[in-house]
């Protein structure tokens, strides 16, 4: 895997009118052969400015200036929305709530299959982040959570039998196929392209904090949530990713096939509207 051509152009003098140099050759992977020329020009003018200004301080991060405190927050929120989802209460307890409704083998046999889902639904992110865009996968795919888990806070509440459980597979499912396309891998997207450059390393190291910290939450009370009420759990879960996707809705703008100048002007203007202009 190669260096990206941001990294090259502010840590290498590389000649941009050869041919051979890296970063050209860097350009080229990503980039039609008649965009290169003026990228990189731009490239370089903007690395050259970055170095004059130096790596951003923890302070800066909370910097009404080019909206970092509000991308910084919003990153927080995502991550944070996207682990009390319930997503890894049902991939790491999967079999025990199984349990609930089959035998220890279909248990085991029934989490194998959620897994299976997991992986091949998340190649609709890969073939639609670029083309759909980020709001829209991650609004669309809360919806879908939201009312997956509105469905087995019901199915939990009512006699464990077999055919319930076929039922609460399915719509497990349809939940991790809701999320695998959108809440899962978007969110990282997200939060690893909407910061400035300067910024970048410390900002995304607090959003990913923020993930492993509700990941441990989520991960260590569920068990215990789940013995008290299940029911609860699915209901909470639902209440979390139904404000996860109204902040998304109106706080997070469309970065897709954007580049980091770009993007701080769409941030710039965003302001969150009941109608969004662009949907």
């Amino acid at each position: 895997m190669p260096e990206s051509p941001r990294w090259l152009a502010a840590h290498t003098d590389a000649d941009i009118e050869s041919h051979d140099s890296s970063l050209r050759r860097a350009m080229k992977k990503i980039r039609f052969d008649d965009e290169i020329d003026d990228e990189l020009h731009e490239l370089v003018e903007e690395c050259q400015e970055e170095k004059e200004l130096g790596v951003a301080s923890w302070r800066e991060l909370f910097n009404v200036n080019n909206k970092m405190r509000y991308r910084l927050l919003l990153g927080i929120g995502l991550q944070g929305f996207q682990q009390i989802s319930g997503i890894n209460s049902i991939m790491f307890y999967a079999p025990s709530i199984l349990n609930e409704f089959f035998g220890e083998q279909e248990a085991i046999i029934g989490t194998f299959a959620l897994n299976f889902v997991n992986f091949f639904a998340t190649f609709i992110a890969i073939y639609c982040i670029e083309r759909v865009g980020r709001v829209k996968l991650l609004f669309s795919g809360g919806i879908i959570m939201m009312l997956a888990l509105v469905a087995e806070a019901i199915l939990a509440s009512v006699e464990a039998t077999p055919a319930v459980g076929y039922i609460v597979t399915v719509f497990a499912a349809i939940f991790i196929i809701g999320f695998a396309y959108s809440w899962g891998p978007v969110v990282w997207v997200v939060c690893a392209e909407f910061f400035p450059l300067r910024a970048r390393g410390k900002a995304t190291g607090m959003t990913t904090m923020t993930n492993w910290i509700f990941t441990t939450i989520v991960g260590a009370v569920f068990p215990v949530a789940k013995t008290a009420s299940l029911t609860g759990c699915f209901a909470f879960f639902s209440v979390m990713i139904t404000l996860g996707t109204v902040m998304v809705y109106f706080y997070l703008a469309e970065t897709a096939n954007k580049n980091i100048i770009e993007i701080d002007e769409v941030y710039a203007k965003h302001k969150p509207k009941l109608l969004r202009k662009k949907w």
